[in-house]
């Protein structure tokens, strides 16, 4: 669009073919407001051509149709959607939507439709928080209500959601969440199932940053862990799985994956089951480039411990693959007869 306030917005697209004819088309339209607020209370006033060196200003998606043309010169159709916001005393969060594929919604969104979303909110001014979702009723063009979803928060923070209730059937689904004082989940509870019982989940987080969960147990008594942290790139460079099986990688300096270690060769002293190498800067001559940036992938082969199953990958500036290579072992006879084997590097694609 044109105007300051609604640049960016798109008006709408469209698939033609040479000769100009449409196949689809998508059309978007807008509403504009002027917005004024007094703290945290806004005003909205309509206005649809909005001119201004210092106003703000609130232009939201109202209407949306797409058409089926496939060359023809009237297009049928196939998709409306109508939204409608909270305005004054609110701050512009969606109020309803509505869909219809039958093409009887229309611009003011009046006609018939196929289903409604309809959202409430709630809000805490006093520590500045607002829309929060509490409630989405979706409801059907033949009245019915088919999906219902409430929401409970802890209002002292703003994305603390302690529940969830979802419509099943005649009764509810229950989800059930628990915080710390740094605002990471401690504790999750799953719906009931038919017998009554809920699944649940345990966190721990580590003593440190307090951010990155070190042990997650459940309600059949497994638990899975994480130590080793490298703080600069949030990893866990120790991690043990539910049969506590401890898994290790290696970073580089920047964060890279040197080489990743599991329970075998941990128990073995196999200083990886594989392994990268990492050469980022080509070299360059007179004519251009003379050797590419690569990697090196290793697996370790435990029928050949000292020979490593070899990828190296070439990348060209923009780091996509130019040329990749694998060592093989081949035979220099036919049916495999050769008295010697031969180890050459398999060749796939090339610059």
């Amino acid at each position: 669009m044109s105007t300051y306030y609604a640049q960016g917005n798109e008006l709408g697209t469209s698939v033609e073919d040479a000769e100009g004819k449409k196949y689809t088309e998508t059309r978007n339209e807008y509403d504009g407001y002027y917005l004024s607020a007094d703290g945290d209370k806004y005003t909205f006033t309509k206005q649809q051509r909005l001119c201004s060196d210092r106003a703000s200003a609130f232009v939201p998606l109202r209407y949306t149709a797409s058409k089926q043309y496939e060359g023809q010169t009237n297009g049928i159709t196939t998709s409306e959607a109508w939204n409608e916001y909270y305005l004054t005393g609110y701050h512009g969060e969606l109020k309803s939507y509505k869909f219809s594929d039958k093409g009887k919604l229309g611009e003011n969104g009046t006609g018939g439709f196929d289903y409604q979303t309809a959202i409430q909110y709630t809000s805490n001014e006093g520590k500045h928080i607002f829309g929060l979702p509490t409630d989405v009723t979706v409801t059907g063009g033949d009245g019915k209500t088919y999906h219902h979803v409430t929401a409970t928060y802890d209002m002292n923070y703003a994305d603390h959601i302690t529940q969830i209730r979802r419509q099943l059937g005649s009764g509810e689904a229950v989800s059930d969440y628990t915080y710390d004082a740094y605002g990471n989940i401690t504790k999750t509870m799953l719906p009931a199932n038919a017998k009554g019982q809920r699944m649940w989940y345990t966190y721990r987080y580590e003593p440190v940053m307090n951010m990155y969960v070190e042990r997650i147990d459940d309600a059949f008594g497994y638990r899975s862990e994480a130590s080793n942290f490298d703080y600069r790139y949030g990893m866990a460079l120790r991690r043990m799985d539910l049969n506590h099986f401890y898994y290790e990688t290696d970073i580089d300096n920047l964060g890279r994956v040197k080489a990743v270690r599991g329970p075998n060769e941990l128990a073995t002293g196999v200083p990886y089951i594989i392994a990268f190498d990492y050469q980022p800067k080509a070299t360059f001559g007179t004519n251009g480039i003379t050797a590419p940036a690569y990697a090196v992938t290793k697996h370790y082969d435990i029928q050949h411990p000292s020979d490593d199953m070899e990828t190296v990958t070439f990348v060209d500036g923009f780091g996509r693959p130019v040329q990749v290579k694998k060592d093989g072992v081949v035979t220099t006879a036919g049916k495999g007869s050769a008295p010697k084997n031969e180890t050459v590097m398999i060749v796939s694609g090339r610059n």
